[in-house]
């Protein structure tokens, strides 16, 4: 079979019609997984895109892999999952629209023969004003720092009413945006259209298999959804509201003041926030159907394995949150998963409710290659059926378990520090936080400081924490977590990768950079 290894970059469960969400924002991924094995309870190894793509690649944690910062590598004598199908025969080919994924140089890229890649050019206006430079006789740098955030404040990108002339060539510019949606829109469009090139022409590909990876970024900031997915789901009356609400839920994000115990103040605009999301989401559901759609008219579908799941999820004002840099809570680790295997007909429709770890499609692909070793196998997804989570199954591993690791990114914690001095600290977030999902428990540690105990089946809020109510289910998750961290050490050493200009300049738009 082909395979088809889709990445819905921030997309949380919780905002998928199908995970329970009242909202209709993903009709598209409801009907693919209608005939196809759903997770229900799927658990991201890690909180955002580099370490969570890497154990995607390789099949470990974070603390086994190292890449764990922005300028993490992966090590050489770590294999990725592209370079063990190419060696068994397969065509391997990326498609990205994440600058992180398959642009940078930091081994993720390994084993793919061609990588195309869909990145923003424009949002470096988003956030151009929100770090401006400091030095009194700023450097060419910081003198073109100082231009982007001036035609920022021009350009009303900073929230504020654009001058003139912008105040009449912005509504003509946003004129793309009510009709056909923005660039993030388009990258989505052009990608699964290329995927689908490929998976039915087969250019160069020929009769070899082919393992197709793809990274999305519709969910993610800075947001642009089309003026048709923003109608359906925000309550405003007219083009000039919708792109204000834009303007607020994108400075929401972009700020590094917000991400961490923000202050909250206005309720509506975190509503507002939600609402342009669930547009994201649901544009970006749309354009996964023409995919599947184009697949299932051609045929191809008959012959492809499909594992559609995300890499993280985002915080939406949660604990008094936003973006995906701190924490192992729900928002950010719990994320959709759907396998179609189309050899497997009873699997169809079939719903699992036990704990995985979508670390495990690595293992799962490669056994569907038949390029697994036995100890590989034993955690492919593919024979883990198990809907009735108090049945144990001795062949599994890890079964109804998880574990996820939460390290905040070193390049990224003094952008918050600047703005908040001592936030980090008194969170504990310069230090890891990990988290186990067991049986029907979630436990979240601060590196010893303290725990937090959750049933997050029932409480998937994470309101009520249980640490103190159950003191020996909270002692005995404890030790089991610190065994899994004394379980899988650094397998090498880590390294750190060589950034160009380019790709320093697409992270900065995305926010990752100051």
């Amino acid at each position: 079979m082909d395979i088809v290894l889709l990445v819905f970059d921030t997309l949380r469960a919780d905002h998928l019609s199908g995970y329970g969400y009242p909202r209709a924002t993903s009709p598209w991924w409801d009907k693919t997984a209608a005939g196809a094995t759903v997770y229900k309870q799927a658990i991201s190894p890690a909180h955002w895109t580099l370490p969570a793509h890497a154990s995607l690649f390789t099949g470990l944690y974070p603390s086994q892999h190292t890449m764990v910062d922005m300028n993490s590598a992966l090590p050489s004598t770590i294999p990725t999952l592209a370079e063990r199908l190419r060696q068994a025969g397969y065509a391997t080919i990326a498609i990205s629209n994440n600058p992180l994924i398959g642009t940078q140089r930091n081994g993720l890229q390994r084993g793919f023969e061609r990588i195309e890649n869909y990145s923003f050019m424009r949002f470096t206006l988003w956030n151009a004003h929100l770090n401006p430079p400091r030095a009194t006789h700023p450097s060419l740098r910081g003198q073109i720092k100082q231009l982007r955030g001036k035609l920022a404040h021009w350009m009303g990108y900073d929230g504020t009413t654009p001058v003139w002339p912008w105040n009449i060539l912005q509504p003509l510019m946003e004129t793309g945006l009510k009709k056909f949606g923005g660039e993030k829109y388009r990258n989505t469009q052009h990608s699964l259209d290329l995927a689908a090139h490929l998976l039915i022409n087969r250019p160069q590909i020929g009769a070899r298999p082919l393992f197709l990876f793809i990274n999305l970024m519709g969910a993610h900031t800075p947001y642009e959804p089309p003026a048709w997915a923003l109608k359906d789901f925000v309550a405003a009356p007219d083009a000039q509201i919708l792109r204000k609400l834009l303007h607020t839920t994108n400075l929401m994000q972009l700020d590094p003041a917000n991400w961490l115990a923000a202050p909250w103040s206005d309720g509506d605009a975190l509503v507002g926030l939600n609402a342009v999301y669930d547009a994201e989401v649901a544009a970006q559901d749309r354009c996964f159907g023409d995919f599947v759609t184009q697949l299932q008219t051609s045929g191809v579908s008959d012959r492809t394995l499909l594992i559609a799941t995300s890499d993280h999820g985002e915080h939406l004002g949660e604990k008094q949150r936003l973006s995906h840099i701190f924490g192992a809570y729900q928002p950010l680790v719990h994320v959709p998963l759907l396998i179609r295997n189309p050899q497997d007909d009873v699997a169809a429709g079939e719903k699992v409710e036990a704990f995985v770890s979508t670390r495990r499609l690595f293992h799962t692909i490669l056994s569907a290659a038949n390029t697994a070793t036995p100890t590989e196998q034993s955690f492919s997804l593919i024979r883990s059926k198990c809907v009735d989570s108090d049945l144990v199954l001795d062949a599994e591993p890890e079964f109804n378990q998880a574990f996820s690791e939460a390290i905040a990114p070193a390049t990224l914690t003094p952008r918050l520090e600047v703005r908040r001095p001592g936030i980090i600290a008194a969170h504990h977030y310069e230090q890891p936080v990990r988290a186990i999902f067991a049986g029907d428990h979630k436990l979240i540690d601060y590196n010893g400081h303290h725990a937090e105990l959750y049933t997050v089946r029932t409480d998937t809020a994470e309101s009520h924490d249980l640490a103190t109510y159950l003191p020996d289910r909270t002692v005995q998750l404890n030790d089991a977590l610190w065994n899994f961290v004394g379980q899988y050490p650094p397998l090498a050493p880590s390294t750190e990768t060589l950034t160009d200009v380019e790709v320093t300049k697409r992270l900065r738009m995305l926010g990752y950079l100051e």
